[in-house]
């Protein structure tokens, strides 16, 4: 991602909006048994495919371009990343929390065996599906039903483990030591899953994206990149079929279609509309992510409207009080980041 111009930052900010808004969409579907007897891709999970691969070229970009900043520490790095990820995690697990209980409380919750402060202080710590060497301390399920949160988990760690490799040649013995504490989600992903058909291979993805950051696309004009796109495009239908959707192939297809997006955005020009408007729903996007699963399903046990209807309900209320949630919390991920070091700069004056 060296030097990416206007075009590409928006189209990029539009694909992570659009992603979470396929995540939202296609499980309110899925919640209200509308994708029954339909055999295309699941589009959810299609979409958390596309997250894996933009996080690896977004990330995996970052770091190459920072790789000649003597300034650049694995402590500002890390820092970056807590505060983008916990500045919506904490916030949305607590909403989640705070749902799941008045459900449980209620006697309408499925899984109340996972509504406990022991599953959500280890959803704190990222412990799910943990399968290091301290699993029996730390691993988890999701909290309560809050499902997506597995994929996190596999995000925050891979951030970790990648900037720590990273950061090996400045910071040996701290950098390999973090490394080595946060392998294990990543390297169980490289090749296996969740469970069977399921997440498989979602770090193997993740590197594709930095793959793709770290060769470049710059050289593809524009023309040849929409017709890699739309071949991309194609062969994920092609790949991937209902509840089968993590396959190398159609990983393939979704990296093909991301470097066909990225030659072809140098061509976009976003107006100020079209601009602000992707600039809104990407702001909230994790945050969506975050909520949506269990927004809907509370919906779905307390709301007498189902079908089509109920699964339209269940994405606006999603997405407003995703927005509402994130615009007092994840849009402030950067002033939360300098906030921290700045009292890490403060803590080593007084101890100096």
């Amino acid at each position: 991602m060296r030097n990416p111009g206007d075009g590409l930052s928006v189209t990029l900010d539009c694909l992570r909006a659009v992603s979470a808004q396929a995540v939202c969409v296609g499980h309110a579907l899925s919640f209200y048994g509308i994708t029954k007897g339909i055999t295309l891709p699941l589009m959810q999970n299609v979409a958390v495919i596309v997250f894996f691969v933009l996080s690896g070229f977004l990330i995996g970009g970052l770091l190459i371009d920072r790789a000649g900043d003597k300034n650049y520490h694995l402590s500002t790095y890390l820092i970056d990343r807590f505060a983008r990820i916990y500045s919506a995690y904490v916030p949305a697990l607590i909403l989640i929390s705070v749902i799941d209980v008045c459900l449980v409380i209620s006697v309408l919750h499925d899984y109340p065996q996972y509504v406990t402060a022991s599953s959500f202080m280890k959803n704190v710590f990222m412990g799910q599906m943990y399968v290091g060497p301290l699993k029996q301390m730390i691993s988890t399920n999701n909290f309560g039903s809050a499902g997506p949160l597995w994929t996190l988990a596999i995000e925050f760690h891979i951030y970790i483990f990648v900037g720590a490799l990273f950061f090996v040649r400045k910071q040996p013995f701290l950098a390999g030591a973090v490394a080595v504490v946060f392998a294990w989600l990543p390297m169980h992903y490289l090749v296996w899953d969740v469970q069977p058909g399921l997440g498989t291979g979602l770090f193997s993805v993740w590197l594709c994206g930095l793959a793709i950051a770290a060769f470049g696309t710059h050289r593809i004009p524009a023309g040849v990149g929409l017709c890699i796109m739309v071949a991309g495009g194609l062969s994920i239908f092609a790949t991937a079929s209902k509840g089968a959707e993590y396959n190398p192939l159609a990983y393939a297809g979704v990296c093909v279609f991301l470097v066909g997006l990225i030659s072809t955005s140098s061509a976009v020009r976003w107006g100020g509309a079209p601009r602000s408007a992707v600039s809104l729903f990407a702001g909230y996007s994790l945050s969506l992510y975050l909520v949506h699963y269990t927004i809907i399903y509370a919906l779905t046990k307390v709301s007498p409207v189902g079908g089509l209807a109920g699964a339209a309900i269940g994405v606006i209320v999603s997405n407003v009080t995703a927005c509402i949630l994130a615009s007092a919390t994840e849009i402030h991920h950067k002033r939360l980041g300098a906030w921290i070091k700045l009292l890490r700069a403060h803590s080593s004056n007084v101890r100096a």
